[in-house]
């Protein structure tokens, strides 16, 4: 799966916002509530400083865990508030830690990716 369709289902499914498509436009736009930005200008699966807002989200209602040692592939475990663990480990070398954040968090709302 490619970034652009994770952040779009992490914007969706982990974030609760509406993710609307304009094919006549070939343009994708999600609303958090508050107006409506373009789905480029969101790149959790890219961007530390939005995969944080995902991890703010999750502490809402979970605890985040994510670890990065030296030679070895990024982690991230989240533990629901049911006390169900959902942990995700890098699988190859373009699972960076924004990847590897975005794809714990879409397993914890039950997207597989």
């Amino acid at each position: 799966m490619d970034n652009r369709k994770i952040d779009q289902l992490v914007a969706e499914k982990v974030m609760g916002w509406e993710v609307i498509k304009y094919k006549n436009i070939n343009t994708t736009v999600i609303d958090d509530g508050e107006f409506p930005v373009e789905i480029e200008e969101f790149k959790p699966s890219e961007r530390i400083e939005h995969t944080w807002d995902v991890v703010e989200k999750l502490s809402e209602k979970c605890g985040v865990e994510v670890y990065q040692e030296l030679g070895a592939p990024p982690y991230c475990k989240i533990i629901s508030g049911a006390g169900k663990w959902i942990e995700y480990e890098a699988q190859n070398d373009s699972d960076t830690v924004p990847v590897v954040i975005c794809k714990a968090a879409l397993k914890t709302v039950g997207v597989e990716v």
